[in-house]
């Protein structure tokens, strides 16, 4: 996403005026580059924790996994907005 944004902005596109950029994983960068790039916060550790334990039950136990939700959460910062009209 990063890159997206630096082509957008070597080509005068504005964002988030008539581009908006959404990144995945909150990278400690996102928040120092400007404008701040919105993104996704996934649970990446939970969900390993969750993928490992549920193996192990399904080997040791054969309890085939569930399905599972894990919080996400939208870290708006500047590359993101609403639509020109």
């Amino acid at each position: 996403m990063f890159g997206c944004l630096f082509e957008a902005q070597s080509l005068g596109i504005a964002v988030p005026e008539r581009l908006s950029i959404v990144g995945c994983d909150n990278l400690p960068i996102a928040s120092q580059i400007t404008p701040g790039l919105t993104t996704v916060l996934l649970p990446t550790y939970e969900l390993g924790e969750h993928v490992a334990r549920a193996l192990l039950r399904w080997l040791a136990d054969d309890v085939p996994p569930q399905q599972e939700c894990l919080p996400i959460e939208l870290i708006v910062r500047g590359t993101s907005g609403p639509p020109s009209a």
